[in-house]
């Protein structure tokens, strides 16, 4: 932070006179503002101390050999490009103290530094109106040009060692000590050696070759006169940003993974199915395409996403907070928008909460209370600097004719339009964004960024409120009308995206910050509120503890497809070893699946009697217990629903209006019975905004498509790329984000320039047609069953691994596999006395694995695949009767509704996989699942859930019905859970995919 002003100075011209020494050696040119740092350079760097010594003719002995070995011991990379100018700055650790004990050396190079010639340098301070000269210094068309320089061995070796680097997150002075090694190491015969041996100068190196100046962050000041504070803003230059996306082939090279017509890329989008999916399938895609492009020119839409989420860094001396401005495209699509390489640093937003104690205040320190309208005030200048590119392209009317190749289509002159999308991250940061007042009470006025919503309003579903519109709220601060600014509690503060061009939506800011998503909104709001009573309104410790245990025994439960820790997208956690109780544990990433364990549970006969009993209301009956236990099912069994519904790809079709009413509908009739049957009576109850929030849903999804376009979860993402950068920093607060600025910088040259000379492009072969095969990756074993001279089987089993101990498969299996064989050793002509069959525990169907292995883990848990079963329907009409067959049961969920009526559809548990003969055939028709059968008969257990029973061969429910599947008859995976110890019967947890339309 620059020094503050103090009584007598005189006045500051904008303009400073630095004096700098420039170290002697031409390979490294590190320019120092003081001898010491000279001095200290030299200690370590025995070869800029040389170049120091040589043109001198004093004589100084005994240092260079001494200044080598402190050089080979301890040698580091003193500076990088944190500073401006770059002017040195150490960012490692400072451990030379053991290095300064020999005076003479000492001594030695001070009489040397004291030889060097000064030299003086005069910066510009005030850096408010580079961005114009910057602007129209760059050369788009070349910016968008790669280059065609061929590439010398050494360019090979120094960025491919960069790129390791920077892949595993290594301190900056390893890259000089590998080259050291490197350069002894050929000394020594071996035939390796590089030009540059100073990773400042590699990457300087590659910025002028790729052309790359303008990705490096830029250096603003901003000034608050009313503590004499001036700060450091650290941003980067728009257009370069953008470029370095659209050049990206990675990122463009593929047609088909961006949102923009197929045969036409540079016209309007239209949704591929006439329904609201991708954002540029929205109303304020087509709106933005009317008022910023003329048809039949070379006008071409290219909306940008923003990202801003705070995070903290460091853990000594306080916790520092970084807040990255980022943005993406509304071209790519989700897949693409989920990568972090698809996203660019415009700035980062200082900290001002380091500055929140005494300052100098007219020459004297005073406790000074900054008010929350003069932070919302600061804050927007900082964002106002950092966006000060955008808006500057925006007010020329786009970037013009420059040359843009997506896919493989090519196409020159071309003007792009910018206009901000949205702005995605957390409620309160939204709130931030549109400078509203930020508070969440009762009593608060305005309870909502985007409405008029009052905080004793916000707990009513039937409310209507109005849209608040950025043209009117901007002409309210610009005329000073505070007190009705007031009434709907907003700052009286100039907001930095008044300024910005939001595809002449007169709703702006106010529409576009932090759109309703499903991560804060429902994942992080009324999810983890549901839970949080249940848990502290209606259990006590004792009973949390109680209900943990019968989350636990799941853990014991066989292994299977879709039970896991969360490793399977298509489910929700539901192994929990530690419980679900905790606090800790009702973390966004978990809350969901906390509830669907708890639902699972609930079903269970010990889960339905444990909340039947503690879920009873004080002064009431059992039968009270009963009813709450199936409120608790319901409230929460909707909220995953809804939940489902906002993960949706794809919802009604464009400009359906009805659709819309019919989905607000749906969500004031999901909150009023939220309210009715799960009451809540901590802090508001349910008078909060992201109860209010969910009204906004429906027309959120007209102007931008599907919620997930809004979803937060890359943004979030950031967090671990700025924790990373920022360890690398000094942890200065003055400089940490420059210095995080600049190693996103560096990072992208590096990728870059890895990705042009060191990358080998390979094909895929798309030409395989995908079938059904076994898994490679199974283990395999053999059933031996021979007949002895009495005419009795005898059957053996060994797995085909060397000095197995692993445990055999059931009984079930090896009795199965005896009948099956058993006719090969009867009958006329039927002399055969030993029949060998081979036994798979995976089965491998174009990528989706089912498995069926005793002995799966190391812990010695077996893995056993539940699905669902396609049967042959029998000729009788007593079968027809048992098949249950009603297109709105989706049993048969995975087939087609036609092929549907044809079969008996029931679950069955994979024991084994097993081949008809002894060769090694890959063929499907060779192989057989031995499954254990559930009957046709079923019912519904819950919202998303049906019961089943095994069917038996006996009346006494002792011999399971097991029979030899085709695998082909598998249609899917399936979630079974016992409702007791016996297992006779199982639920069948859908599919998360089937869940939306419940709520629908």
């Amino acid at each position: 932070m620059p020094s503050k002003k103090r009584k007598g100075m005189p006045k500051d011209d904008g303009t400073t006179t630095t004096t700098l020494y420039v170290c002697p050696n031409k390979q490294c040119g590190l320019i120092f503002q003081t001898k010491k740092g000279v001095a200290q350079h030299f200690l370590h760097y025995s070869q800029c101390y040389k170049a120091a010594i040589l043109p001198s003719t004093k004589q100084i002995t005994n240092v260079d050999n001494t200044a080598s070995q402190t050089a080979n011991t301890q040698s580091h990379e003193m500076s990088d490009s944190d500073t401006d100018n770059n002017i040195a700055d150490i960012d490692t650790q400072h451990d030379n103290d053991d290095n300064e004990n020999d005076d003479t050396i000492t001594q030695n190079i001070n009489d040397v530094v004291d030889t060097l010639v000064p030299q003086q340098q005069t910066q510009q301070t005030n850096n408010d109106d580079t961005i114009n000269d910057i602007n129209d210094a760059i050369n788009y068309n070349d910016v968008m040009q790669q280059s065609g320089s061929t590439f010398t061995a050494s360019d090979y070796a120094s960025t491919r060692l960069l790129k390791i680097l920077d892949n595993a997150n290594a301190p900056h002075f390893l890259y000089r000590d590998i080259m050291q090694w490197a350069v002894d190491s050929k000394a020594h015969g071996y035939q390796f050696e590089s030009q540059c041996n100073s990773r400042p100068a590699v990457i300087e190196n590659l910025v002028k070759h790729f052309k790359l100046q303008h990705c490096k962050p830029q250096q603003t000041t901003l000034s608050f006169p009313e503590d004499n504070l001036q700060i450091n803003i650290t941003r980067f230059d728009f257009v370069a940003q953008l470029f370095s996306l659209l050049t990206d082939k990675s990122l463009t090279g593929d047609i088909t993974q961006l949102d923009v017509p197929q045969d036409n890329p540079f016209g309007m989008y239209t949704s591929p199915n006439g329904h609201l999916g991708p954002f540029n399938s929205g109303r304020w895609y087509r709106k933005a395409y009317a008022n910023l492009c003329t048809p039949n020119s070379n006008d071409w839409l290219c909306p940008i996403i923003y990202g801003c989420d705070e995070t903290l860094v460091g853990s000594h001396l306080g916790r520092a907070s970084v807040t990255p401005l980022i943005f993406t495209l509304s071209i790519f699509n989700e897949s693409l928008r989920n990568k972090r390489t698809s996203w660019r640093p415009m700035g980062y937003i200082y900290d001002l909460t380091q500055h929140g104690k005494p300052m100098m205040t007219q020459g004297r320190t005073i406790p000074r209370k900054i008010t929350a309208e003069e932070k919302c005030s600061r804050y927007h200048q900082i964002i106002s600097k950092i966006i000060e590119s955008h808006i500057a392209v925006q007010r020329d009317g786009g970037i013009h004719n420059v040359t843009v190749e997506l896919g493989n289509i090519c196409k020159q002159n071309v003007n792009i339009k910018v206009p901000v999308a949205m702005i995605i991250g957390d409620m309160q940061g939204g709130d931030k964004h549109c400078a509203t007042k930020i508070g969440y009470s009762i009593n608060q006025a305005r309870l909502c960024r985007q409405c008029n919503i009052s905080g004793n309003e916000s707990g009513n579903p039937l409310v209507e409120c109005k849209r608040m519109s950025m043209t009117k709220i901007r002409q309210y601060v610009l005329n000073g009308e505070i007190d009705l600014l007031n009434s709907i509690s907003q700052n009286n503060v100039y907001s930095a995206w008044f300024d910005c061009d939001f595809g002449g939506c007169e709703l702006g800011i106010f529409s576009a910050a932090m759109p309703v998503e499903a991560l804060h909104s429902v994942e992080g709001g009324l999810c983890q509120d549901v839970a949080t009573i249940l848990f502290e309104q209606d259990l006590k410790p004792a009973n949390c503890g109680r209900l943990d245990i019968l989350v636990k025994q799941f853990c014991d439960l066989d292994m299977q497809h879709y039970m896991t820790s969360g490793g399977n997208k298509a489910m929700p956690r539901m192994l929990f070893k530690d419980g679900v109780t905790s606090l800790e544990a009702l973390a966004k990433s978990h809350i969901i699946g906390i509830l669907l364990t708890i639902i699972a549970v609930s079903l269970t006969d010990d889960g339905k009697a444990l909340l039947e009993e503690v879920l009873v209301p004080p002064n009431s009956n059992q039968q009270a217990g009963v009813k709450r236990l199936n409120d608790m099912r319901y409230i929460f069994s909707m909220l995953l629903c809804y939940w489902s519904w906002l993960k949706q790809p794809y919802f009604w079709k464009c400009n359906d209006k009805n659709a819309r009413k019919t989905a607000e509908a749906s969500i004031r009739k999901m909150l009023s019975e939220l309210i009715k049957f799960w009451p809540r009576a901590k802090g508001n109850g349910w008078f909060k905004a992201k109860v209010h929030e969910q009204l906004h849903v429906p027309r959120d999804i007209a102007r931008n498509g599907s919620p997930r376009n809004s979803y937060s979860g890359p943004v979030e993402h950031t967090h671990l790329t700025v924790k990373e950068q920022a360890q690398r920093t000094q942890m200065n607060r003055s400089c940490l984000d420059a210095q995080i600025g600049n190693r996103s910088a560096e990072s992208y040259i590096i990728n870059y320039a890895h990705d042009r000379i060191c990358s080998i492009s390979t094909v895929s072969d798309t030409t395989t047609v995908a079938r059904a095969t076994n898994s490679t990756n199974g283990s395999t074993g053999t059933v031996i069953v021979s007949r002895k001279l009495n005419g009795q089987l005898d059957i053996q089993f060994n797995w085909n691994i060397p000095n197995c101990t692993w445990a055999h498969p059931c009984q079930l299996v090896i009795d199965a596999i005896a009948r099956w064989v058993k006719p090969l050793f009867s009958g006329p002509g039927n002399n055969q006395r030993v029949v060998k069959r081979q036994l798979v525990t995976e089965y491998n169907r174009q990528g989706i694995i089912f498995r069926a292995h005793p002995y799966y883990s190391k812990s010695g848990r077996a893995w056993y695949d539940w699905v669902m079963i396609r049967y042959v329907k029998e000729g009788n009409a007593n079968a027809q009767d048992r098949s249950y067959f009603d297109p709105d049961d989706e049993v048969y969920y995975g087939d087609d509704v036609a092929v549907a009526s044809n079969y008996h559809y029931a679950p069955g548990k994979i024991l084994a996989f097993v081949r008809d003969d002894n060769d090694d055939h890959t063929d499907d028709d060779q192989l057989y699942a031995v499954v254990m059968c559930c009957a046709y008969k079923h019912s519904r257990s819950g919202v998303f859930s049906t019961y089943w029973k095994l069917e038996f061969t006996d009346a006494r429910c002792t011999k399971p019905v097991v029979l030899f599947i085709d695998v082909n008859a598998i249609v899917r995976h399936c979630c079974m859970i016992p409702e007791n110890d016996q297992e006779h019967g199982f639920h069948e947890i859908w599919e998360r995919e089937r869940w939306a339309k419940e709520f629908s």
